[in-house]
């Protein structure tokens, strides 16, 4: 089980889904060319004010050890104990 990728917007993104393409890319070097809207999330900062999160869904066919992960951990029991310098 790997955690999942994340990442902000930034002042170049001129939206949401520019956002969403450029993390996947940073991170994971995908380029996901069937990516689209699937849905928001609400979950509770710790201020309890409400937080909406965009969800997004695409098709990768690819093999995942070939992947450049850059942000993420491998956490599965007996797993690879991958960690990457941003997630130590």
């Amino acid at each position: 089980m790997w955690s999942l990728l994340g990442g902000g917007r930034e002042p170049q993104d001129t939206t949401l889904e520019h956002t969403v393409r450029r993390e996947l890319a940073e991170e994971a070097g995908l380029d996901l060319s069937d990516l689209a809207p699937f849905g928001t999330e609400y979950a509770s900062d710790d201020a309890e004010a409400t937080v909406p999160i965009a969800i997004y869904v695409g098709r990768w066919n690819g093999d995942p050890r070939d992947l450049r992960l850059t942000e993420a951990t491998n956490t599965a029991p007996g797993g690879s104990g991958v960690a990457l310098d941003r997630s130590r």
